[in-house]
């Protein structure tokens, strides 16, 4: 009840910030595997450890390739109306 997406991030923002605070002048980058871990261990925790973070959260996307419109065939304008069973 107390757990929210935006406490995921920030429970995953200072998990990263720990792992950077060992190299310094460092920036963290961590794989889904790691990230969707920590998500996991903050949803399952009985107490959460209080964590003040800075910083920013980046995620990646596969860019769609842009589709190519089709031309639309023109339509020829009939003068005379075409009746079906004409024919």
């Amino acid at each position: 009840e107390d757990r929210t997406i935006k406490g995921a991030v920030t429970y995953c923002m200072g998990k990263a910030q720990e792992q950077a605070e060992k190299r310094p002048n460092a920036m963290v980058m961590v794989t889904d595997e790691v990230a969707f871990g920590w998500i996991k261990e903050y949803f399952i925790l009985e107490k959460l450890p209080e964590m003040k973070v800075i910083g920013k959260v980046m995620t990646t996307t596969k860019k769609q390739p842009a589709k190519k419109e089709e031309p639309k065939p023109q339509r020829k304008e009939v003068d005379e109306q075409i009746k079906l069973f004409e024919l």
